[in-house]
């Protein structure tokens, strides 16, 4: 039996350009790829503007206050989101070769970036409910369930190299990797609506609000003040 590299050669040798990766898939996961680079370029680029336009605040909220576990873990979230960022933009659209090893990067990256910033979120839900003991013990083995709906990662996901090319793609995908995006998924519903619930609570001053009243707090941020009325609309984009 002839070697697999043998026909990479053979397929390559009939491409019309074979250095160009692309030419190795079938148009439509070229183009889903293309379009993955894209999302990933701007969201890259997106979490570097967001971090330099709140330099000045993240150096006065370290220069000017005592910093506890929360600003640990917001430090550890975001260089660690822009960590994964910068990785999976560089995996998917540099030639770096050696795609098998360096494909086992992207999910340790992932499994510290998702569930630190995850952790942020569940110390607002402690803040709020600090008097709910239930309501913490179930948002924090919520929590624990992302980190290991994150962790599924590491082992299931596996990169390759396209074709003769040194441009990488991920080659293997298990079906339980989908735990990472479902259980982050269900946690932040759950989270949105706890914090909204409680924000509800506190511009009512009842404990059972109607549900008109809900609806225009949820969504406008109806007779909150601007703090809370902030708190809602950060939800809300992270929920996005």
């Amino acid at each position: 039996m002839a070697p697999a590299s043998t026909d990479i050669d053979l397929l390559a040798s009939q491409l019309p350009n074979p250095f160009t990766p692309m030419a190795f898939l079938p148009p439509d996961l070229a183009f889903q790829l293309t379009v993955a680079s894209y999302v990933l370029v701007g969201a890259l680029v997106g979490q570097i503007w967001d971090m330099l336009n709140t330099l000045s605040i993240d150096y006065k909220m370290f220069t000017r206050f005592r910093i506890g576990l929360p600003g640990i873990v917001y430090v550890i979230s975001r260089f660690s989101t822009l960590a994964y960022l910068l990785y999976s933009t560089i995996f998917e659209t540099a030639p770096i070769d050696n795609c098998t090893k360096l494909s086992k990067i992207g999910p340790w990256l992932f499994v510290i970036a998702h569930p630190s910033t995850a952790l942020l979120f569940f110390f607002r839900i402690r803040a709020m409910y600090h008097d709910k003991k239930v309501v913490i013990v179930f948002f924090f083995l919520m929590w624990l369930a992302v980190v290991g709906g994150s962790a599924t990662s590491i082992p299931g996901i596996s990169g390759l190299n396209i074709g003769t090319t040194k441009y990488c793609i991920n080659g293997k995908l298990e079906p339980y990797v989908s735990a990472g995006a479902i259980v982050p998924m269900v946690y932040d519903s759950f989270v949105f609506i706890a914090i909204s619930w409680r924000l509800m609570q506190f511009s009512t001053g009842t404990e059972d609000p109607t549900l008109k009243e809900g609806a225009k707090m949820m969504i406008f941020g109806h007779n909150l003040s601007a703090f809370p009325k902030a708190m809602l609309q950060d939800g809300q984009a992270y929920y996005l």
